[in-house]
């Protein structure tokens, strides 16, 4: 099994959907919780309108009560849950966990293929086609405007 470590506590990691996810538990240990199951729940049961279904899920996990059904939360809500939290390591946990989120992005953006397909560059040319039509603006003021938005260099 996959574990992160934040200062001296491990945490399990859940994979659930090629996402990195974590328990309650681990997330409440992580923030100094004396009672770390409840008081993450307690913080997630108050401010459930803020989380999102990528964000929190409710699993069945085999613990040492046998199979239960366990809140997990990805690396966004546990960001989430870090900025409801009153302990004093929370916001030492909110810049981690804000690190481990920008290698995962950019182990998924390593994944992307760096050219693109002849089927694409015509859609791409077909689209800027266009907006040229649409907007009047010239086809190379289209492109410079595209590749700044997507810091690419053609």
């Amino acid at each position: 099994m996959t574990t992160l470590t934040f200062q001296n506590t491990t945490l399990s990691v859940i994979n659930q959907h090629n996402q990195t996810f974590l328990t309650a538990k681990d997330l409440g240990s992580a923030l100094g919780y004396k009672n770390p199951t409840g008081d993450i729940s307690n913080i997630y049961d108050r401010n459930a309108d803020e989380f999102t279904a990528e964000m929190t899920a409710l699993v069945e996990m085999s613990t040492a009560g046998g199979l239960q059904k366990v809140r997990i939360f990805s690396l966004r809500g546990a960001h989430l849950i870090a900025m409801f939290a009153r302990t004093k390591i929370a916001k030492a946990f909110r810049k981690w966990v804000l690190d481990i989120l920008d290698e995962e992005v950019k182990k998924s953006t390593a994944l992307l293929p760096s050219t693109i397909t002849p089927e694409q560059q015509q859609a791409i040319q077909s689209a800027v086609q266009q907006a040229h039509h649409r907007t009047g603006l010239h086809w190379q003021e289209i492109y410079r405007q595209l590749k700044a938005m997507f810091h690419i260099a053609k």
